[in-house]
Parts: C-alpha cells; structure tokens; sequence
C-alpha cells in the first residue's frame, strides 16, 4: 500500500498519516493535505538516498485520488417509480385573469402574471431590477407586441392588443383594440374573451412542461367562431402535450379525426364507462354533437350551384360516394345529400329553376318508388335522371357493399353472420348510426391508398355501376 510505504521513509516521519473513514470526499481532502505536507520535504532527500523514490509514490498516490468518484445515493424505489407517472395539469375556467394593476415587487406571485411573462418571454425579475423607466418601458413594450401577435394567430375575432406598460413601481396589463388608444381592464372585456385569455397563457405557459393537459368544456362561453379559434389552439398544443378534453359542442369536434372522439357513456347497470367506438351503445343525445359537427362539415363541403349535381337521400350516400369516387378514381358531378328521399323533389324543382343539370340516386324500396313517381309524373323527369342505386328490390346505398366487406371495412367490430340478411337492414336492427358508419369508411379510405384491392370485385362493380349510371344520366339528351 503506498501509504504504508511513504509512512516507512525517515523524512515524513513527522507528517501524521492521514484518516481513512467511508465518506470518498473525506478520504480526498484527507489525503491531499497529507500529500500538502509531504512534498516540501522531499527536498530535503539527498539525491543517493534509497529513499529517493518518494516522489514517486507521492505521484501514485495524486493519480490514485484523482480516480476516486464520489457514487450519489442510488435512487429510492419511490423515484423511480416517479419518474413514469405522467404529469397532469387540469384546466375548468379562468381562476386568475391579468390585473389592471399591480406593484411589481408582488408580480412574480401572481399566477396569470407569470403565465403573461412565460409566454411572452419577459424576464420579470429584469424589469423589476432595472431603475432606467425608459428601459422598463421598452421592455415591456416588445413582449406585448411578441405577445399579442401571437395571440391573434389563435383570436380570430376583432384586433385586439395586450399591452403591459409600467406605471412607477406597479405593473399595467390592458387590452386595447386596434386603431383605439383607450385601454381596457380585461375584466372589461366579454367572458368568453376573459376565457379564451386565460385558456391561451396558461396552457402556453405550461407547454413542454406537462404531459397531460385535461380540460372541461372548454369554449363555453364562446360563441362558434371563437370555439374553432379553441380547437387551433389545443391542435398546436397537442404537437408536445396530450390533450384530453370533454365538450357537447360540435365546434370542437373534428370531422376529420372521428379517431380522436371518445364517448362517455352512464347507465345504471355498468355506471360511466369511456367507448372508443363512437357508433357504439350511443344514445342519440350522446351523438347529437357528433352529427351535427358532421352536417356542419357537409355544408362547407358541397357547393350548391354546381353545372352538374347528383341529388341523394342522405348524408351516409354522400360519405359513401365521396369514398368511392377516390377508391375507383372518377371525376363526379356535384353531390348534394338531401334530408331524406322525400325532399329531392323540392331540390330538383331548385336546379329546374336554376337551369342546372341533375340526377336523383334513390334507394329501391316503397319510399324510392314513391319519389320516382313524384319526379316522373309532377316534374316530367327523364327516367334516365332517375336512378336507383340497385336493380334489387329493397337494396339501399349500404347493399352494394358485399357482406364480407360491409362487415371487414364498414361495422368492422358488429359482425352480421347472417349473410341473408341485407346490410341495411342489419344497420337498423342493430341501431348503427350509418352517418357515422359512412363516415368512417371514408376516413379510413382517405387514410388507405390500397383500398381499391383490399375490397372484393363484388362490390367494385357494384359501385363502378352506379357511378357509370350516374355519368350517362348526365349525357342522355
């Protein structure tokens, strides 16, 4: 041991061996004082002494110390543990929202000024520190301009400005509308305004910091404009964060991810339980947002006036021919869904009015033929402009599909085993909501590029039929 060999050499006789106890940063600093007092004496070896190798081993034992690595205490189970469970932030409503006024010595304190700063970047402990009134000043003005253009990117409503500006020792927050030199207290502003503040800098705020992000009906007191306005602000927020967040309100549903909606679910039996499936065990009050956010889609989707419209029943029609007019790749004239079979007659009378070309798709039972007589008789209607979606009696839009792709592609987890019976008919005994099936079938098209060769000839062809009767129901004279 090196020690036991520096402590043998007559020289360093005087110098105490140093203590060696458990704690590594004890042995360090016990040991660099023994080296401390070592080395000055090594001077005084003369040069033919045997002892001469003691710089040497002075040397080892520097080089062995500066090995030594102080271990930290292994982690506790419990921080371990720790580090998987996810963190959680909960939003309701706006507890905090900005103060007019308040002494910068307490604005640190303060939870809505501190989201304000966080998000705008603002170091408030620089402000408060500065005594130059023109730096403060200059500094709180460039956060409000980062600040406010920023929030307008989300606030789609009127031009709004948040501006902080010191007053002495205090701090002012206001908001102040464009081209208006009047400042505002944001309590003076409309609730859903005061809302949609607060929501913006505290979820901004606590990005990149908070897995989970759960919030309860957020946009309650927005009206529609303002609520997508909401639904770009969580998108934005859902690029770091997960966010979960319960509505009834069909603005901040996303006709485009119907993957993402979850249904809650109460009865007296199983209590409250979360379906993944959004057209399963629903009532209709539960599906009501749904729908309507779906209608909402369908009415910015479709343009009125088109040169040529195809005329169907329903929304479900519409979803479903949007799909296979991707699937089979043909061009197809407008398509108007109609509120049931009934009201295409009032429509056609429309496009007769407008000068505008037309077909009705209708589906082939009581109701169809019923329509078809209304149009052929009442409007004097080619027969070739009339057209039923099968030659079979009883079939609808949904019985084109074969029953094996109508089970993989269309219910997907509510098999009919009964191959008898028709897939309308299915859908209604089981009380599928076939908007939302249809729906669905269309996302999972546009998700699916080989769509085309997962479904069966069988219903290829039925399909190609239609949308060839319904391109030669425009060329007939």
């Amino acid at each position: 041991m090196i020690l036991d060999q520096l402590e043998s050499i007559d020289h360093f006789q005087s110098v105490q061996r140093p203590e060696i106890s458990d704690s590594v940063e004890s042995i360090r600093q016990a040991v660099t004082n023994y080296i401390e007092q070592l080395k000055p004496l090594t001077a005084s070896i003369p040069e033919d002494d045997s002892e001469q190798d003691a710089a040497s081993l002075i040397d080892r034992l520097t080089s062995e110390m500066s090995s030594l690595v102080i271990e930290s205490e292994p982690p506790t189970l419990l921080d371990l543990i720790l580090e998987y469970v996810p963190q959680f932030i909960f939003f309701s409503d706006f507890l905090d929202i900005l103060p007019f006024e308040i002494p910068l010595s307490e604005a640190k304190n303060h939870n809505a000024v501190q989201n304000f700063a966080n998000v705008a970047k603002l170091n408030l402990d620089e402000v408060i520190q500065t005594t130059d009134s023109q730096r403060r000043r200059n500094l709180l003005s460039e956060h409000s301009a980062t600040i406010s253009g920023d929030f307008m990117d989300y606030w789609g409503q009127h031009k709004l400005d948040l501006i902080a500006e010191p007053d002495g020792d205090n701090l002012r927050l206001g908001v102040r509308e464009s081209g208006n030199t009047t400042l505002y207290k944001c309590e003076q502003r409309s609730k859903g305004f005061q809302w949609f503040l607060s929501f913006y800098l505290r979820l901004n705020s606590e990005q990149g910091k908070t897995k989970n992000i759960l919030i309860d009906e957020p946009g309650l007191y927005l009206h529609a404009k303002a609520q997508y306005d909401v639904l770009k602000v969580l998108k934005q927020i859902s690029t770091e964060s997960q966010v979960i967040f319960s509505t009834h309100s069909p603005y901040l549903i996303d006709t485009g991810r119907l993957d993402r909606v979850r249904l809650v679910l109460k009865n007296d039996t199983n209590g409250t339980k979360i379906e993944n499936k959004i057209h399963k065990g629903a009532d209709v009050e539960t599906l009501t947002p749904i729908i309507t956010a779906i209608g909402l889609d369908v009415s910015n989707d479709f343009a009125l006036a088109g040169n040529q419209n195809v005329l169907l029943e329903g929304i479900s029609d519409y979803f479903f021919l949007q799909a296979f007019r991707k699937v089979i790749v043909t061009e197809v004239a407008t398509l108007i869904p109609c509120v049931g079979a009934k009201k295409i007659p009032q429509i056609v009378s429309l496009l007769i009015g407008w000068g505008l070309e037309f077909v009705a798709v209708l589906d082939n039972d009581k109701e169809g033929m019923d329509v078809k007589k209304t149009l052929s008789d009442k409007l004097m209607i080619e027969h070739e402009k009339i057209i039923f979606v099968s030659e079979k009696n009883g079939h609808s839009m949904e019985d084109l599909f074969s029953h094996d792709d109508f089970n993989d592609f269309v219910v997907a987890d509510v098999k009919n085993d009964d191959k008898s019976l028709l897939n309308s008919k299915f859908v209604k005994r089981k009380k599928l909501d076939k908007v939302l099936l249809a729906k669905k079938f269309l996302e999972s098209v546009e998700n699916n590029d080989g769509m085309k060769d997962k479904l069966s000839p069988e219903t290829i062809n039925a399909f190609e039929k239609l949308l060839t009767d319904i391109s030669n129901g425009f060329t007939h004279p």
